[in-house]
């Protein structure tokens, strides 16, 4: 039996009340940005609007990234005598975990004749002449509204640095042996933190792609699920993972300076804890 996709993207760490900007049928210029809408059109009285309730829900989000920079030159002992090895590395992680009392989902699927009235009202059209005719906007078609949320946040930092010196002894020992110090110092740090929130907010919301025609009207649309984190039928357990090795002579450079991260969401799906990995990109900087 295939596993769902996610597609439910988290929404920004701003308020975000039920009755705000982001709700069913707005329309937004960026996935990303679901509370800057161009457009928030009333639905139809005739929408078939589905509703569904889920208690003591629960999900993890994990992000994290690890950068290393090294100046390898121990080859050069044969050459010159001495060498050197140093190594710099620094690991960042940052997870959340939620557990709300009760998940309201929201869901509707607009009509083609929804979707040519909303792409044809004054604010969408001037958003598309100025653009230069983009040919894709988005509608949002679900909403997960959370009500009696815990977060808790834990952030960690760990840094390290390696150094290896080595002097080639050959000539005074009669054998091939090099010899000098070595060390290693890392250093560890983190933060957590815990809150409750009572009011009911959006938690995650659903968006289809809307192409529209340059003469007007609209071309095609379809759900939209790149970089989307939850479905609604599954617990999710999601990581971020990125590592950069430097390798070279030169200059250290600032380990911040060469971050590269990756997302990898990880779904564990009935008791049998069959799982299946989907890759994804979220252009998010680490805090």
């Amino acid at each position: 039996m295939a596993t769902p996709k996610p597609t439910y993207f988290l929404t920004p760490p701003r308020p975000s009340p039920p009755d705000g900007s982001i709700r069913l049928g707005a329309i937004i210029a960026s996935p990303s940005q679901p509370d800057e809408p161009l457009h928030l059109p009333s639905l139809p009285p005739q929408t078939d609007t589905s509703t569904f309730t889920e208690h003591n829900w629960s999900g993890t989000h994990t992000k994290s990234t690890s950068t290393t920079f090294g100046i390898w030159t121990s080859f050069l002992e044969c050459v010159l005598g001495i060498g050197a090895d140093i190594s710099i590395s620094d690991d960042k992680s940052v997870s959340q975990t939620w557990q709300v009392e009760k998940m309201t989902t929201q869901t509707f699927r607009p009509s083609r004749a929804f979707l040519e009235d909303v792409v044809r009202h004054e604010d969408v059209r001037d958003y598309i002449t100025q653009h230069r005719f983009r040919e894709k906007i988005y509608i949002i078609t679900g909403v997960m509204i959370a009500s009696s949320t815990t977060l808790s946040r834990e952030r960690l930092q760990e840094k390290g640095v390696y150094v290896h010196a080595g002097v080639d002894a050959t000539a005074w020992s009669g054998v091939p042996v090099s010899v000098g110090p070595e060390g290693n110092w890392k250093r560890k740090s983190g933060t957590s933190e815990q809150s409750t929130r009572a009011e009911d907010f959006v938690f995650a919301y659903r968006i289809r792609e809307v192409k529209v025609k340059r003469k007007g009207g609209v071309k095609s649309d379809r759900l939209f699920d790149k970089g989307a984190l939850f479905d609604t039928q599954v617990r999710r357990k999601v990581e971020d993972k990125g590592e950069v090795v430097v390798d070279g002579l030169g200059e250290e450079p600032d380990v911040d300076d060469v971050e590269l991260e990756s997302r990898e969401v990880r779904q564990r799906v009935g008791d049998d804890g069959e799982e299946e990995d989907v890759v994804c990109v979220l252009p998010e900087a680490l805090d």
